[in-house]
């Protein structure tokens, strides 16, 4: 058997090519926009009133509303008063699954459909607010679109 050492081109090319092959197993594939997005740590205020009930002797405005932080940690921070710097610490938020139950029943005769929004949901987050004399609930919507 006559066995000759292969050219000096081919072996760095199959060199060439294993690096690259490892390189694109080597990295992770990019994520959609709507996984990346993240709603924590960061400030919301309120953009549009959808809803009021009739229960209360006040109404908020866009204008009068409180602003919202929810942190890192899924806490809830409110600022009631925009000319004061304190922030109230409400709660933490956890991870729910929306149904009829949990989520529709609470908005009807909300301008839309809230079985759309929760058709369209991504992730869910709900706190409530039970030390309060009324229960408060505050739910934190990830939508599929990203918003």
């Amino acid at each position: 058997m006559s066995y000759r050492k292969p050219a000096f081109l081919i072996i760095i090319a199959a060199v060439v090519t294993c690096i690259v092959v490892a390189v694109c197993f080597l990295t992770n594939p990019k994520d959609s926009d709507s996984e990346r997005i993240d709603p924590f740590g960061k400030y919301y205020k309120v953009g549009d009133i959808i809803f009021e009930s009739g229960a209360y002797a006040f109404s908020y405005t866009v204008e009068t509303a409180p602003k919202y932080c929810v942190t890192n940690e899924k806490e809830l921070l409110v600022l009631e008063d925009k000319n004061s710097a304190n922030w109230l610490n409400v709660g933490t938020f956890e991870e729910v699954m929306l149904t009829k139950d949990n989520f529709d029943r609470y908005f009807l005769g909300v301008r839309g459909s809230a079985s759309s929004l929760r058709s369209n949901n991504q992730k869910a987050w709900c706190l409530l607010v039970t030390d309060l004399p009324d229960t408060v609930f505050y739910y934190l919507l990830l939508q599929k679109s990203g918003g």
